[in-house]
């Protein structure tokens, strides 16, 4: 496949992403941490806002206003800056473009847990900087990571299957779980904050866990890309 451009047919690229199981399953999984948080914390940022802080209507607009200010220019910066730190680090590493993923964890991890225990709305809305940040620069090393150890005539199907794994786990996930944990666990909707916190960081430090797990899978995988013709 490293050498060809000959069509191949989807379930050769399952076949081929079930050779390197070890590689992309961790791969996957891990990077599904992000959908999780990016889904389930910020599908309830606006209730959230309303249940902790009070809010009325033309207050909490005005904060989802800023809300989305904050994420489109937090976003085109976070791209930019992933970019350029996948680039970077690739050059210095086998496992350039997962370090560069959690990079982004980190300040994913920051962000996503931060929003719901800040105490102002302010703050809550002002910790969509460092999540927007994180999870842009993710999703840049993310995409990259898939893409170069696979075979030119499978990337674009091995970058559909990545998707629709994120997809499928974090809209599947992310705001079930936060109204799991509020309506079953806590059982107060005043508790909607601790959800947000839990789901958020659970999901970032599991996928921080599957991604470090996956560097030396994805180190051999990498050599073995470089070599192709």
């Amino acid at each position: 496949y490293a050498t060809t451009f000959e069509r191949v047919s989807l379930w050769q690229s399952i076949a081929y992403v079930g050779k390197l199981r070890s590689t992309y399953g961790l791969l996957f999984v891990g990077l599904s941490a992000m959908a999780i948080t990016n889904y389930g914390v910020g599908y309830w940022i606006p209730e959230f806002l309303r249940r902790t802080f009070d809010l009325d209507i033309p207050t909490m607009a005005w904060f989802l206003q800023v809300r989305g200010v904050l994420l489109i220019v937090s976003g085109v910066i976070g791209v930019l800056f992933g970019g350029w730190l996948c680039d970077t680090l690739n050059r210095r590493y086998d496992d350039g473009y997962i370090r560069a993923a959690l990079i982004g964890y980190a300040l994913l991890f920051i962000g996503y847990v931060g929003i719901p225990l800040m105490p102002t709305p302010e703050l809550s809305v002002m910790m969509l900087v460092p999540a927007t940040l994180g999870g842009a620069i993710s999703t840049v090393g993310g995409v990259a990571s898939v893409l170069a150890i696979a075979p030119p005539n499978m990337r674009a199907q091995l970058t559909a299957m990545y998707y629709f794994t994120l997809n499928l786990i974090g809209l599947m996930l992310g705001p079930t779980m936060v109204a799991l944990l509020t309506d079953r666990v806590f059982r107060s909707d005043d508790s909607l904050y601790l959800s947000l916190a839990i789901v958020a960081g659970a999901s970032v430090a599991g996928g921080t866990w599957l991604l470090w797990r996956a560097r030396s899978h994805y180190g051999a995988s990498m050599r073995e890309a470089r070599s192709w013709k």
